[in-house]
């Protein structure tokens, strides 16, 4: 909760400083683009794949194959992130010029420069943010999540107060914002590491043939390559509207508007979620399926009782929310309404998204990851059909209803 309110906070100070003009839109498709990889290979693949493995090998009780198995999976996490890093920064002009001309309009502006400097400046997060992801997945088997729930409250005071206490050393608000991200990086996966070693965890740098010779990497590694597209399906989405937002100006309001959203999931949803994962995946290697589908009735009967009458509150609301929230500085009435609009339409498909929070975890602790694969790679595609269609009409708000109907099919496939 802690977390997520400063969330709030830390996107409250980004509109106030930048608003919804050039400087802000150039921030939001930078710091967007390393999260997708984060999210990809760290939270989202990585993380999943890792803690029902990490349960089978702690049930068995041998230790030094469980040393071994992290040290596998640490080896192969570092040398993967370190590459599409290396390449992120080395791209960052291509990118940046990729995303000035995809759905671009003519009467919309893109500073392509700006954008490409601060993707040099944010792509290291990535490497920070992974390791982060790699530590909590430690904890989180072992049942312990506290540290990593400290961690992301570090994450959003470091981008808070970089900028405001050294705004003026770095040229503008973006580029402050920008160093606040690898601070915040950076004590994400400090304020973890402590835990860890208490609690016994040890692992170091191996080759990368002997890591990938360990049998549980092996299943790691069979795990991720689905997941990537399956738990991470609404996270692909939301890359693509941010990459046709930013044709038609709308990519900070339909980036504050799925904030808005992720404020409510990450309140009701995430955490239900998150300690549902490792505790299913324990039912699951003691074949107790009873309680394992009883565990997961209870969790979504829960997040539904709770997501739908907020997403009837944020729809009926939204303009005084957007306007509370976000209302001051470069943030004017103009911004305020276009947030408003596409907040209207993700609050449409929230239901859904909720359900695939707790519905995802259900298919990894069984390790089975073709299901949500092939649901996720089908939502993937109506998201793009629906937004490349109403983008130019709609704008963000077309982008934002694209995401709705693609949660809602991935929920129902």
């Amino acid at each position: 909760m802690v977390s997520r309110v400063l969330g709030l906070v830390r996107d409250a100070t980004r509109a106030n400083l930048m608003g919804t003009g050039l400087l802000g839109e150039a921030f939001t498709v930078a710091f967007n683009t390393p999260n997708l990889f984060r999210r990809l290979l760290a939270e989202g693949s990585m993380s999943v794949a890792l803690i029902p493995t990490l349960r089978t090998y702690l049930s068995d009780g041998d230790e030094r194959q469980t040393e071994d198995f992290l040290s596998a999976s640490f080896s192969i996490l570092i040398i993967v992130v370190g590459a599409v890093v290396a390449m992120g920064m080395a791209g960052s002009t291509a990118i940046a010029n990729l995303y000035a001309s995809v759905g671009r309009q003519p009467d919309v502006a893109f500073d392509a420069l700006e954008t490409a400097v601060l993707l040099r400046i944010m792509f290291p997060f990535l490497a920070l943010v992974s390791i982060a992801a790699f530590l909590q997945g430690i904890l989180n088997a072992h049942g312990v999540f506290g540290p990593s729930g400290m961690a992301p409250i570090l994450f959003n005071v470091c981008f808070i107060v970089v900028p405001v206490l050294f705004g003026n050393v770095f040229g503008n608000p973006a580029r402050a914002m920008a160093a606040g991200v690898l601070v915040g990086g950076v004590a994400q996966a400090i304020c973890q590491l402590p835990a860890v070693i208490r609690g016994g965890s040890r692992f170091r740098f191996v080759h990368p043939l002997v890591a990938l010779r360990n049998p549980g990497m092996r299943k790691v590694l069979a795990l991720v390559a689905p997941t990537i597209l399956g738990m991470a399906a609404y996270e692909l989405n939301a890359f693509v509207s941010t990459a046709l937002a930013a044709g038609v100006g709308a990519a900070t309001s339909v980036g504050l508007s799925i904030r808005l959203q992720e404020l409510v999931l990450g309140v009701f949803v995430v955490s239900v979620g998150t300690v549902l994962l490792p505790e299913l995946s324990g039912l699951a290697a003691s074949l107790q399926w009873e309680p394992f589908v009883g565990r997961f009735r209870q969790s979504l009967e829960v997040v539904m009782l709770v997501s739908v009458p907020v997403a009837v509150f944020s729809i009926v609301a939204r303009v005084d929310i957007v306007t509370l929230l976000f209302k001051r500085g470069a943030f004017d009435n103009a911004s305020v309404l276009m947030t408003a609009d596409a907040f209207f339409f993700h609050t449409l498909g929230l239901v859904f998204i909720a359900a695939n929070r707790i519905i995802a975890p259900v298919f990894y602790a069984r390790k089975d990851t073709r299901s949500p694969t092939w649901a996720g790679m089908a939502a993937f595609g109506v998201n793009i059909l629906v937004a490349m269609a109403l983008s130019p009409s709609m704008r963000g708000s077309g982008i934002a209803l694209a995401l709705s109907i693609a949660s809602a099919v991935n929920t129902g496939i």
